[in-house]
Formats: structure tokens, C-alpha cells, sequence
């Protein structure tokens, strides 16, 4: 059973139910997953792969707690490694017309933080857009390969 993110960030949020209860960047990073996961799931149109992939991060999504409760919050690489896994996994089954805005919102953060790449960043993506959407179309279709 996948569990709603409030319970996953509600678990993590309670130091003395868990060890990782600390980390608030962790406890942010699962709930973006947890978000951008119930998308696709809305958007996916029944390609087998893809649900093969979902339903892998949905698993470690669900388990995600008991499985690094063990670990001290200094010492939780394996968790972060395991969420950010997840986060590559997302890429995966994203549908096309999602990569764009979601590049364009991590440059947005990039932007707010301040990095010092973030213009170069922002400038590569405006760069290649238009060879990512044809513009001929109303609306502008995604140009990406398909997973399948």
C-alpha cells in the first residue's frame, strides 16, 4: 500500500520515531517525489514499462522508512543515494511535456539560491528548447523519444 506523503513526512518529522527525523532536506526531497510520482500516475497511459517503474518507486516510497531506520542522522548516505535514485527513476517514466517545465523549474531554484552556474544553466535551456518543442503545432509538441 503506497503511503500518502504526509504519513512518510509526518514519520520523519517525529525524532523519536525515527533517526532520520532531522533531516529536513531528505524529508523535502521524498515529498517531491511522492508529488511528481502521483502526476505521472495520472498522466501514464498504461504502458507496461512505465508502470514497472512506478510502482518500483511507489515500493521503495512505501518501505522507504523501515528500511534506513537503523541509520543515524550523520550517517544517512544510503538514504540520500536511495532518494535521489528515485528521482533518477522519475526521469524515466516523465511524460514528455513535463521535462521542459521541470528544467525550467530547477533552474528557477538554481536562480534562488544564488549559484553561480545558474545563468549558464538557464541559458543552455533556452538554447536548446527549440529543438525540443515544435513550435508548427498548437500546442507545441514535446520532441523527446519515447520510453518504449
Amino acid at each position: 500500500m503506497w503511503k500518502p506523503v504526509h504519513q512518510i513526512v509526518s514519520s520523519l518529522s517525529r525524532p523519536q520515531q525515527h533517526p532520520l527525523a532531522e533531516d529536513t532536506m531528505l524529508a523535502f526531497l521524498l515529498s517531491e517525489i511522492d508529488v511528481r510520482t502521483k502526476r505521472i500516475e495520472q498522466l501514464i497511459s498504461g504502458t507496461s514499462q512505465v508502470e514497472t517503474v512506478l510502482e518500483e518507486i511507489k515500493q521503495s516510497l512505501d518501505h522507504f522508512m523501515d528500511r534506513f531506520s537503523h541509520l543515524s542522522p550523520s550517517l544517512n548516505d544510503s538514504a540520500w543515494n536511495e532518494a535521489y535514485r528515485l528521482e533518477r527513476l522519475l526521469v524515466l517514466i516523465e511524460p514528455e511535456e513535463n521535462l521542459l517545465s521541470e528544467l525550467r523549474r530547477r533552474a528557477g531554484e538554481a536562480t534562488d539560491e544564488l549559484l553561480a552556474s545558474a545563468p549558464r544553466l538557464r541559458a543552455a535551456i533556452d538554447a536548446t528548447a527549440p529543438l525540443a518543442i515544435d513550435t508548427s503545432t498548437l500546442p507545441p509538441l514535446a520532441c523527446f523519444l519515447p520510453l518504449s
